[in-house]
């Protein structure tokens, strides 16, 4: 009886187990929910009017992407889940490459120069005491640093 009983609870644990991991794949990412999120975020943080709220998600539709690419360095599908960037190598063969120094100052001059234009459209939207808010919030994120993957949680010293 011991033994069944055992074994039932085991199978339990393992099929919830299992249907949260199915649940989590599900959920992968997507981008109109995550402005949405976003946008919500800012009007309820800035006390934004229906207008100020609707020229935001506009706006935030319009940055999706340029802001916060998907598939670049450490955004987007697990590492493992990537298929890897390869190029030809003098011996004719191929292999993963990491971008250059120049290449990737390019990429953060232009994520700079993205980011600019949001604030300056944002800027336009939103009243002074808003905005004044919303670069307070920036400028606690940055120092903040980041995240280290794990979402609403405490880093714990091991």
């Amino acid at each position: 009886m011991k033994k069944m009983t055992l074994a039932l609870i085991a199978l339990f644990t393992v099929t919830t187990a299992t249907m949260a991991q199915d649940n989590n794949r599900q959920r992968r990412f997507d981008p109109k929910e995550m402005v949405q999120r976003q946008t919500d975020r800012m009007a309820e943080r800035y006390a934004l009017t229906d207008e100020q709220t609707e020229k935001v998600l506009a706006l935030n539709t319009e940055y999706a992407g340029k802001l916060r690419p998907q598939n670049g360095p450490g955004r987007g599908p697990r590492m493992r889940d990537r298929q890897p960037q390869h190029n030809q190598q003098a011996d004719g063969q191929t292999g993963a490459t990491q971008p250059n120094r120049e290449e990737m100052e390019a990429r953060m001059n232009e994520m700079r120069k993205q980011q600019e234009a949001y604030n300056n459209a944002l800027k336009d939207i939103l009243t002074e005491e808003q905005f004044q808010k919303y670069e307070e919030d920036q400028k606690q994120m940055r120092q903040r640093g980041p995240r280290d993957g794990r979402r609403g949680q405490q880093r714990q010293a091991f």
